[in-house]
């Protein structure tokens, strides 16, 4: 089994719906697709501020975007462990982000593409370890070299 690298460029999509104070913007929050959640944050929390209302100025509004991602092969395969770190040095920061972020977030997997891959050629340990891997305090590139890291040891075990 393959693992076959992906990349992905998005466009941003107006909605047309706007808020310009926290209760409408509760309220779009509940209708809007994931794609718009996932446009504009996916760790963000809305704490409750009572009934204290405060109205933008006109034309300060929140206007909701949604993104629509077109997904493109790299030419990049790897057909084992060793041909994935081969590649890994080769893979951009967004198709990096689209394995390990978009799996989980938008395509709602359990884990990372990686790692899915990795449990699929017995490789348990090592697809947990780059599960474990918290990408939101590293940059992209620290993280692949994170995952390059992990892989090249476990290699050099076998």
């Amino acid at each position: 089994m393959a693992f076959h690298f992906y990349t992905e460029r998005r466009l941003v999509v107006l909605t047309g719906l706007k808020a310009k104070n926290l209760l409408e913007l509760l309220e779009h929050l509940r209708t809007v697709s994931g794609s718009s959640i996932f446009y504009h944050t996916h760790q963000q929390y809305l704490n409750d501020n009572g009934n204290r209302l405060r109205e933008c100025p006109p034309g300060d509004e929140f206007h909701f975007c949604k993104s629509k991602s077109f997904i493109m092969h790299t030419g990049l395969i790897a057909h084992d462990l060793r041909d994935f770190i081969a590649r890994l040095p080769h893979v951009t920061n967004t198709s990096t982000y689209y394995h390990f972020f978009e799996s989980r977030l938008r395509l709602e997997r359990p884990t990372n593409d990686f790692s899915m891959w990795l449990a699929g050629l017995g490789e348990t340990e090592l697809a947990e370890a780059i599960d474990r891997l918290d990408p939101y305090i590293m940059t992209l590139d620290e993280l692949r070299q994170q995952i390059f890291a992990l892989c090249s040891r476990r290699l050099a075990e076998s």
